[in-house]
């Protein structure tokens, strides 16, 4: 402003703090810097790619369409006693286990699954002469900020009559935030492409739109079997444990069959477990603490091993990769890494993933 003024006037004006006509300069612009700010912000709003959080989520919800909420996080805790019992001890559903302080809780939920549950009484039971049990917990908020490694959960948050300790041996780690908008937009993409049924695009929208986390293969003329069947095709859906639930594989199974197109079969199922058994030998650095390595090492490569899609090859070398990503590593023994046994790469087919874990790597030093 100060210059187009100067042009006008043919003058080089010293404008100073202080000044009445700064003053109005600086007023003027601040004023278009708002107006600018507002028509930015309409702008932004206006369009799907550029709005954010809550303005998304009323951006498509025009097309009734929702962002997949948060996770609780889930696992097993095991709850003991001192020394064994000399009176069954109940421990009710909604008993609260935490960390210490209780920043992160959990309580107990019913799992006809783990032994200790006693469904009459809706309660765990540590029944006479026990020590310890295993129950099933969750997390009180959802996301992935309730994810906690193992033997976090160390505090009981409900005192409990004769229950003395509590500790989770392994981590929990399905804890997941709310669907993001990066993954919000994409989603929607592959939402539009689904608009017209029974396409390709619509079967993988229906079964991505259950929940958060899964991850889909279609296989044409393909029956549940792996055999070659016209007029069918198999959704192999996995939520990354690689043992998917019977609930979770019929809920897509029912979003699959409202998109199918009529007359076509569908079957959903999970993906069969392929577990690798994994020998290397690695050299370390001087000044780096052996156990702390191997172990490091073995999260790496589970980690890795634990992310594969279905049908998707293991390489040698990807897992000596792995595990030269580690602080501390500095070699992999050439020609020694074993998978299964065999110094070869694992296949899988199109129905299978392979999974492994921790207790199944053998991590050696040369």
């Amino acid at each position: 402003m100060t210059t187009a003024w100067a042009q006008n006037i043919n003058l080089v004006p010293a404008l100073e703090e202080g000044d009445a006509l700064y003053a109005i300069f600086e007023a003027v612009t601040a004023q278009l810097n708002f107006l600018q700010g507002l028509a930015q912000t309409a702008v932004a709003l206006s369009r799907a790619q550029t709005s954010t959080g809550a303005d998304l989520d009323s951006f498509f919800a025009q097309f009734n369409f929702i962002r997949l909420p948060a996770d609780y996080a889930d696992g097993t805790v095991a709850l003991g006693t001192l020394l064994p019992a000399t009176n069954q001890i109940i421990i009710p559903i909604g008993t609260v286990v935490q960390t210490t302080g209780g920043a992160v809780q959990y309580q107990l939920v019913a799992d006809t699954t783990q032994a200790a549950y006693n469904a009459t009484l809706n309660a765990y039971v540590l029944s006479i002469g026990q020590t310890t049990i295993n129950a099933t917990a969750q997390a009180l908020v959802a996301g992935s900020s309730s994810n906690v490694t193992a033997g976090q959960l160390v505090q009981l948050g409900t005192q409990v009559a004769g229950l003395a300790t509590v500790t989770n041996a392994a981590p929990i780690n399905n804890g997941e935030d709310a669907e993001s908008d990066s993954a919000f937009r994409a989603r929607f993409v592959v939402y539009l492409g689904s608009l017209a049924q029974a396409t390709e695009a619509a079967i993988q929208a229906a079964a991505l739109g259950v929940q958060q986390g899964l991850s889909v293969n279609l296989l044409e003329n393909i029956n549940s079997s792996g055999g070659s069947q016209a007029g069918v095709f198999t959704v192999v859906v996995n939520d990354g444990s690689g043992n998917p639930p019977s609930q979770l594989l019929n809920n897509v199974y029912n979003a699959v069959f409202a998109a199918r197109a009529f007359t076509v079969e569908p079957f959903v199922i999970g993906p069969t477990s392929v577990t690798a058994t994994i020998v290397l030998a690695i050299r370390i650095a001087a000044g780096y603490t052996t156990s702390v390595v191997e172990t490091a090492v073995k999260n790496a490569i589970a980690s890795y091993v634990n992310e594969l899609g279905e049908g998707v090859t293991l390489y040698v070398s990807q897992v000596e990769f792995a595990a030269l990503g580690v602080p501390g590593v500095t070699s992999v023994k050439p020609a020694n890494t074993t998978i299964n046994g065999v110094q070869a790469d694992l296949t899988c087919t199109s129905t299978q993933t392979i999974n492994t874990t921790t207790g199944a790597i053998t991590v050696t030093t040369y």
